[in-house]
């Protein structure tokens, strides 16, 4: 994992590391995709290629396992509720 801290400009705009950039392949005018999650914002590097970066902002996204039981148990409670 590769970790870097940036400032926010009045403005709302962040400068991505040198570091960061490099090892994403970001450069001048590349687009990037934001996503807010579990009050986290992920940062992906948008392709070329949709059908690529579908399957990496899947990968960004994905339930956890615990995640997944909870959603079941829940949805089957509620079934049984309604019986």
């Amino acid at each position: 994992m590769v970790a870097e801290d940036a400032s926010v400009t009045s403005k709302g705009q962040v400068t991505i590391p040198k570091n960061i950039r490099s090892k994403l392949g970001i450069g001048s005018g590349s687009k990037v995709s934001f996503i807010l999650r579990d009050g986290e914002v992920v940062m992906i590097p948008k392709s070329d290629n949709p059908l690529e970066e579908m399957r990496e902002m899947r990968s960004e996204i994905a339930f956890s396992k615990k995640e997944i039981d909870d959603m079941i148990e829940e949805s089957n409670s509620k079934w049984a509720d309604q019986r």
